[in-house]
């Protein structure tokens, strides 16, 4: 049995060329089932080719293709396009090779509404609550206890926080989870109400890795921890002729190239370790007003000097080896609504800012947060330490353009700040009642320009790297000078070894 708990597809751009491929990609590793992720809603095409090719598999006898599963959605009753047709709100019952059956129960994100945007919600779709979705879960394993399935998987995008409070529910076996990226190599055992045992796995992010378990039950159907074995692998076991055949087989459209680089980006510790790649994005921000005087396709951007570039680390959504980098390149990098934001705040939600990012690194985080999540704020023109023993920020520093030096930020000054749409609508902080709230939400906060559609991080970056071609003896980048040393090394060994 092969499962995705959801984030499929993801960023407004993706092609349908691109998803088409991806559809194929998952049809053809035998995908069982797959829950939706709040990122699955962005490209606005997705859910209705995969539902198109339900329906085409229906009219080939013995054909099918993989359903999405969501219990806990709550769709509306007028206007539904056609598409709504594919979530089933309804336990999958499936069957392995040797006979056995299995109950299958897919849940959505309970803040789902909270986490699209109006456009990508047009229809109003709704998920109940955490509370409302645990009571419906219970209602599903009766219901296939019932019809004698004692062998039950949950697949969750509700994140591993709230997975921990669904594995209390009986009958309950296996969780598949997703959306908090948390890597969990052995799985996490915990204990239902009922006493049993229950296995929360999670493999990561964005095919770093798949998880496989090997599945061990009583004849009761309760799971037996001692012979139970999960992992965590990296999928790049391909021989170097598979892997040619694959590229060449899902090949995406042609793309341009912007430069040749000496140096990779590998995204696996991207929440936390500094490398050249954010260093280098958050530099181009603060330079907005110079590189964009290079465009020829945009009008340059005449506003106030920026002070200070703030670059979100969850931002960058893939890697790359040395070599050649095109626009798909920096697509892919950025995959998310990136236009452009500059703003003017105070120094003292600066300083908020940044101590919600240093309390992301905290040993018992926030509802929503995780030790393996945290999420780092890369500055250009701005310097800060974090103390991940208080996760508190100090040392907060602005350089002053005219003198060049190194000046503590004031919380009454005012300063223009660089962002991003995506940095900057985040529902990041959690309240009390373990609801987002908007990261940048200040009645005090001053919007002085927002780009153009494409006047994107992907645009800006390719302005900077050819400019660095332009400078170079051989034509080839290297970003060396970015790849600054991290002064947190303890703290990342931690992490990582926790994750």
């Amino acid at each position: 049995l092969t499962f995705h708990a959801g984030d499929m597809a993801i960023g407004k751009r993706t092609s349908r060329v691109t998803l088409a491929k991806l559809l194929k990609i998952w049809r053809d590793a035998g995908l069982t089932a797959m829950t939706a992720g709040s990122h699955d809603f962005e490209p606005p095409h997705f859910f209705n080719m995969l539902r198109q090719r339900q329906l085409a598999a229906k009219k080939n006898a013995g054909k099918s293709f993989f359903p999405v599963l969501g219990v806990n959605l709550k769709l509306p009753s007028l206007s539904n396009p056609d598409w709504f047709g594919l979530f089933e709100r309804e336990p999958l019952i499936t069957e392995t090779d040797q006979g056995d059956k299995y109950g299958v129960i897919g849940i959505v994100d309970p803040q789902l509404p909270k986490r699209l945007m109006p456009i990508e919600n047009p229809y109003s779709i709704d998920s109940r609550t955490l509370s409302e979705t645990i009571e419906t879960i219970k209602k599903q394993v009766n219901s296939l206890e019932e019809k004698g399935i004692n062998k039950i998987i949950l697949l969750s995008h509700a994140g591993y926080q709230n997975d921990l409070q669904l594995a209390k529910i009986p009958g309950v076996d296996i969780i598949v989870g997703g959306s908090s990226h948390t890597n969990l190599p052995k799985g996490m055992w915990r204990t239902t109400d009922a006493g049993e045992p229950v296995l929360i796995t999670q493999a990561g992010r964005e095919g770093r890795f798949f998880g496989k378990i090997n599945a061990v039950f009583d004849a009761k159907g309760v799971l037996d921890r001692r012979q139970t074995k999960t992992t965590t692998q990296r999928p790049n076991e391909l021989s170097a002729a598979e892997r040619a055949v694959f590229k060449e087989q899902y090949r995406d459209t042609v793309a341009t190239e912007v430069a040749k680089i000496s140096l990779g980006h590998d995204n696996h510790l991207y929440k936390f370790r500094p490398g050249w790649l954010p260093n280098m994005t958050a530099d181009a921000m603060l330079d907005l007003k110079r590189l964009s005087a290079k465009s020829t396709t945009f009008p340059p951007y005449n506003g106030p000097d920026i002070d200070i570039a703030l670059f979100r680390s969850s931002n960058l959504r893939t890697s790359f080896g040395p070599g050649r980098v095109t626009t798909n390149t920096l697509e892919e990098l950025f995959p998310l609504n990136t236009r452009l934001r500059i703003v003017e705040v105070s120094g003292r939600q600066i300083r908020r800012i940044l101590n919600y990012s240093a309390r992301t690194w905290e040993a018992k985080p926030d509802p929503g947060m995780s030790l393996s999540d945290p999420v780092t704020m890369f500055p250009a023109g701005l310097f800060y330490m974090i103390d991940p023993v208080r996760s508190q920020v100090s040392n907060v520093m602005v350089k002053n353009k005219i003198t060049s030096r190194w000046e503590p930020l004031q919380d009454e000054n005012r300063y223009v700040v660089a962002l991003d749409r995506f940095n900057f609508i985040a529902e990041d902080l959690v309240n009390e009642k373990g609801q987002y709230k908007r990261l940048w939400g200040s009645p005090n906060l001053k919007m002085i320009w927002r780009a153009p559609a494409g006047q994107n991080l992907p645009w800006l970056l390719a302005l900077k790297l050819k400019e660095m071609v332009a400078a170079s003896p051989d034509g080839w980048v290297n970003p060396s000078d970015y790849a600054r040393a991290a002064s947190h090394h303890v703290k990342i060994q931690e992490l990582t070894q926790a994750n």
